[in-house]
């Protein structure tokens, strides 16, 4: 046991870290916003290749700059609705994505 103090924490569940049980992902606040900032991540990812074709190389960077560009309340707004959809099942809108 020495130095693994992993051992001493209870074991989650999926059901305690997804929420719905038919959840295959868990929600985290960068990936909230890019469902509900997809246009602004559009607009920054063809910046980012210089208006040409999409390279999917560069979606991270373009996500990690939206989210990084977030005010307060958005950022908030994120992290709320990850643990709300952490919880229960998708919104209908969301899942039509």
């Amino acid at each position: 046991m020495a130095g693994n103090a992993k051992e001493n924490k209870p074991a989650k569940s999926k059901s305690d870290t997804r929420g719905h049980p038919t959840s295959s992902k868990a929600w985290t606040p960068k990936s909230v916003c890019s469902h509900i900032f997809s246009d602004r991540i559009s607009k920054e990812h063809k910046i980012l290749c210089n208006g040409g074709e999409k390279d999917i190389g560069k979606y991270r960077t373009a996500l990690s700059n939206v989210f990084e560009a977030l005010n307060e309340e958005e950022v908030k707004r994120c992290e709320d609705l990850a643990v709300e959809w952490n919880e229960r099942s998708l919104p209908d809108e969301m899942q039509r994505k």
